[in-house]
């Protein structure tokens, strides 16, 4: 007879389970400028682009970079 071996369930102390919805804030919350900024390139805005920067020549492919990155980070 073949015995396995399972591993015991891990237990998290009271501590670390009051502190997960508090980091998960402040990491939701250290997105939401990334987010933002993305979302304002993705309207239209140049806030942050120098004037005659590369990144201003091609619109479309702004678009899509920052769609798929602001989908990405919104996962």
């Amino acid at each position: 007879m073949t015995q396995t071996l399972a591993p015991s369930p891990v237990t998290a102390s009271p501590g670390t389970t009051r502190a997960r919805p508090l980091l998960r804030a402040v990491a939701v919350l250290a997105c939401l400028p990334y987010v933002g900024l993305k979302v304002a390139w993705i309207a239209g805005s140049r806030a942050g682009m120098p004037e005659g920067s590369v990144l201003l020549d091609h619109r479309a492919t702004m678009i899509a970079a920052n769609g798929l990155t602001l989908l990405l980070d919104s996962c």
